[in-house]
């Protein structure tokens, strides 16, 4: 066990989030894109700063998992869609960054595979690295037009095919490193409306999806038969669910400037829509969730090899006060040297950018403000414990880690995690 490491001089210091927000993307109030913060429990809204690539139109929205940034899609002059990262700073937007064009025109953004964006176009699913790459088509499929993922860690995805005024809409489950249909399609003949705006697959024992329409409904399927529509009233016009998430069995929905409200509908049983805030200025397009602030520690990326890095079990979270918070290695050399390497950002390493090839071909993902050595026991285990103090100030802050050991040729890596502290 090591000596406490002093973590809090590597924290970056972020707003802290409350629950219950999402972030919403607006066309045309009073540019191109404007975001607004919208808390669902008081119904409040607040408008963001602008930022540099505003001026294009907004067409899908995810919040990074990882630190917390937004990424929204925008529809540039030459027919792609680029994802821009924005670091918010309570109402301010301080930071942006472009992470490359999607070609085609994005219908829906989310985020997977340890971290990587995946975006749908009209042609296909594409995914982006975190911190920007060139586009790679995972999956050749006409008319995607919603997909859900599962949470950082997943490889799979449901998405929805439709849009077409002579084609039957679909629903199918892809695997997202080799495109390949795992399951499906299941072909809705004769189905109306046929476009579908959402998709979400419930936790309930048999297999729901839940859909929303452009023509403002919201339907079920129970094992992928013809979805059936919920009678939710009041009744909306079309338009009025342009995109939709769901949370354990409640669906929130976002309407257009035919309806620009965030309303939500409880997926089993469900008769009445609950309006949670509106109207929103402009034309919405698209929201998401921003994660609430808490004490955690969030693995991302991918271990080079085997080894991995994970919370200190006995440590507990990383939350103020807490001396015994450290990070654990599993599956490394036995009895060797490893060191733990800790920084204030997951897209910079010396100025330059991560993920950052190591030699013999490993990846950085974590920037090496401080690397503290240790010795793996003869199991190739270690722990390093961090010291995280007392102070307000770190309520919201990030770190970020990664294990490093030399092998044949150069240097392996772990996984990352992301240091959440918080009370």
């Amino acid at each position: 066990m090591q000596s406490v490491v002093p973590l809090f001089a590597l924290a970056v210091g972020l707003a802290a989030q409350a629950g219950d927000h999402v972030i919403v993307a607006v066309h045309g109030n009073p540019v191109a894109t404007s975001l607004f913060d919208v808390d669902l429990a008081s119904g409040s809204v607040q408008a963001i700063g602008r930022f540099g690539l505003d001026g294009f139109p907004p067409l899908a929205i995810t919040v990074d998992q990882v630190n917390r940034d937004v990424v929204v899609a925008l529809q540039t002059p030459a027919s792609t869609s680029v994802l821009v990262r924005l670091r918010l700073a309570g109402a301010t937007v301080v930071q942006s960054a472009s992470l490359g064009d999607v070609p085609g025109t994005a219908s829906a953004l989310t985020q997977a595979l340890d971290g990587r964006f995946v975006t749908t176009t009209d042609a296909g699913v594409y995914t982006t690295e975190r911190n920007g790459s060139v586009a790679r088509r995972v999956a050749t499929l006409a008319q995607v037009s919603a997909i859900e993922t599962f949470g950082l860690a997943t490889t799979q995805a449901v998405v929805a095919q439709s849009g077409s005024t002579t084609t039957d809409p679909q629903v199918r489950w892809i695997d997202l490193v080799s495109g390949r249909t795992i399951a499906g399609p299941w072909v809705y003949a004769g189905y109306t409306p046929r476009g579908i705006t959402g998709v979400a697959d419930l936790p309930t024992g048999a297999a729901r999806q839940v859909l929303s329409h452009d023509d403002g409904t919201i339907a079920i399927s129970v094992n992928f038969a013809l979805p059936v529509p919920l009678p939710l009233v009041p009744v909306l016009p079309p338009g009025a669910t342009a995109a939709m998430h769901v949370r354990g069995l409640e669906g929130i929905v976002l309407g257009g400037s035919a309806h620009p409200f965030l309303k939500s509908f409880q997926a089993l049983g469900g008769t009445q829509w609950t309006m949670l805030a509106g109207p929103l200025p402009g034309d919405p397009v698209d929201f998401a969730f921003r994660p609430t602030s808490v004490a955690a520690t969030v693995s991302f990326g991918g271990s080079c090899n085997r080894m991995l890095l994970a919370q200190a079990t006995a440590g507990g979270d990383p939350r103020l006060g807490n001396s015994s918070y450290g990070l654990q290695l599993t599956f490394a050399a036995p009895s060797s040297l490893a060191v733990l390497a800790l920084g204030a950002s997951d897209q910079r390493f010396v100025g330059v950018r991560l993920p950052l090839a190591l030699p013999g071909g490993c990846l950085a993902l974590a920037g090496g403000d401080l690397v503290v050595p240790t010795t793996t026991s003869g199991l190739g285990d270690a722990t390093i414990t961090l010291g995280i103090p007392s102070s307000a100030a770190l309520v919201g802050a990030i770190a970020y880690a990664q294990w490093l050991q030399p092998a044949a040729g150069g240097l392996d890596s772990s996984n990352a995690g992301a240091i959440w502290i918080d009370m």
